[in-house]
């Protein structure tokens, strides 16, 4: 009886190939070093750090202009490409209430230029006498710390208001509608109606009491028409209260269909 043996095929096995032999892993290699040395040149090399910074601003401010360089003075040595502008900007309009738009360019390879409008003074707005800020077109009140010492300039007008007063700089305080119906009526009285002010006193509702040099008052209601309100001014002065009679004049009420005065 014969046995029936399996043949046994020999199998070779092939040997592996050491990592390093292979292409794809020297390729990884020599990206990863270009990738090194493209990283090191761009970010650390002198070439692109800041070396220099300009301030372009629409009117001289030395204080402004030396505080602002001082901010930028802190990217020198910087890489261009780590500065981030956006995140300057935002820290600049922060610290800064007065500025009222701000625009960092990064001029390739190493400059900064700084672009920025100021907020201009239309008005002096106060909480009360000791804490007393300039207001914008807007109606955001900035430079915290001007005291109340009557009438300031011939542009400014002192407007009090009787809210809380707990705002901060930077802050809108007053709709920009209602700011303007609050400008407009200081240029009518003393342009047109050639009135001199002292002061108004602006309450939380829609009350305006305007305080002449002369020492009367006149009231007016923000809600109702106002062009109406100071054609009746006009007409007033005009034809039953005389210069010389105002001395004598407490207040004129326009806040009604019907004028009072006293």
């Amino acid at each position: 009886m014969r046995r029936k043996f399996k043949k046994i095929r020999s199998r070779r096995f092939r040997k592996r190939k050491s990592i390093l032999k292979r292409r794809i892993f020297w390729n990884f290699v020599l990206i990863f070093i270009l990738a090194f040395f493209v990283f090191y040149f761009l970010f650390f090399t002198e070439i692109f750090k800041i070396k220099e910074i300009q301030i372009l601003t629409e009117k001289e401010n030395l204080v402004l202009r030396g505080s602002l360089e001082s901010v930028l003075k802190k990217e020198l040595n910087n890489s261009f490409f780590l500065i981030s502008s956006k995140k300057i900007e935002e820290k600049i309009l922060k610290d800064y209430p007065e500025i009222k738009e701000v625009n960092l360019k990064k001029k390739f390879p190493k400059t900064l230029i700084l672009e920025v409008k100021t907020r201009k003074a239309v008005d002096i707005w106060c909480f009360k006498e000791d804490n007393c800020f300039l207001i914008d077109r807007e109606g955001v009140i900035f430079g915290e710390g001007i005291i109340f010492r009557g009438p300031i300039s011939e542009d400014l007008m002192t407007i009090f208001s009787r809210g809380a007063g707990e705002e901060q700089e930077g802050e809108q305080i007053i709709a920009r509608e209602k700011m303007n119906q609050l400008l407009d009526i200081q240029n009518k009285l003393e342009k047109d109606l050639e009135i001199d002010l002292e002061k108004f006193t602006f309450s939380s509702g829609e009350r305006l009491d305007v305080k002449t040099i002369e020492g009367w008052e006149i009231y007016f209601d923000l809600s109702a028409d106002i062009n109406l309100a100071l054609t009746k001014l006009s007409l007033l002065l005009e034809k039953e209260i005389f210069p010389e009679e105002r001395k004598n004049l407490n207040y004129i009420d326009l806040r009604f269909s019907k004028v009072f005065y006293k």
